[in-house]
């Protein structure tokens, strides 16, 4: 047929160029630009999108602080500690907007890609997280022959999570400012938190003889707030 190519063995048609070439002259003689000044495109069906379709911010601000010591009041006796502190606070932004799309002749139509309504969603959250470890620990030597060394030591964690969330839809104007007193319907509050623990105490307790025969103790019993009450 005119206009397109077959296949020599089965006689079938392989491309119809007449469509191909038809469909590529609708693109020319589609105006560049509709009413508005933006450009149209005929490869994505329809005129340039007005506007953003929305936005997400994410930000998360950490401070930590850090320290230990050691502290040796006596030859064979030594005390060490130390401490973090770790404060994180996040803050959450989701906006949807309803977008157009403008075909040649100016008439608005929503985008098919577009939210359904416009929303906002925002979302802020504080974390305090702390870890202390101390220990003492006793070792001596005598007449390099009997070696003793002890230690008692303690660790512990404390965590606590808040979190405010608030979301609105209908904004008044998408394009201006983005916040819940900007939008009219559906307010929604909700809040998060939680907190755990732990707590550990160990102790270790070895003789050795001319460093050839040892003997050792060991102990640790561990809490955590995480498990029911009668099992932590």
């Amino acid at each position: 047929r005119p206009g397109s190519a077959s296949d020599a063995g089965s006689g079938a048609t392989v491309a119809n160029y007449g469509v191909i070439f038809g469909r590529m002259m609708e693109y020319f003689a589609t105006p560049l630009k509709v009413p508005s000044g933006n450009a149209y495109s005929w490869i994505l069906g329809a005129a340039g999108i007005m506007g953003e379709g929305g936005s997400i911010a994410n930000e998360r601000n950490e401070m930590v602080l850090t320290g230990g010591a050691t502290v040796k009041p006596l030859k064979y006796l030594e005390f060490s500690g130390d401490y973090t502190y770790r404060v994180s606070n996040s803050q959450f932004t989701k906006v949807d907007k309803v977008v157009y799309t403008e075909l040649p002749d100016g008439t608005k139509i929503q985008n098919n890609r577009s939210a359904n309504i416009s929303s906002i969603l925002k979302s802020n959250g504080t974390q305090k997280y702390q870890f202390a470890k101390f220990s003492g620990q006793y070792s001596r030597s005598f007449n390099d022959t009997h070696n003793v060394f002890v230690q008692l030591g303690m660790q512990l964690e404390d965590n606590d999570f808040q979190s405010l969330t608030g979301s609105k839809t209908d904004l008044f104007a998408q394009d201006v400012i983005e916040a819940l007193n900007a939008a009219a319907n559906n307010p929604l509050a909700n809040d998060n938190m939680y907190s755990w623990g732990t707590l550990g105490y160990y102790a270790v307790a070895s003789y050795d003889y001319k460093q050839r025969y040892m003997v050792k103790f060991a102990g640790r019993r561990d809490a955590s707030s995480r498990f029911a009450p009668e099992s932590r």
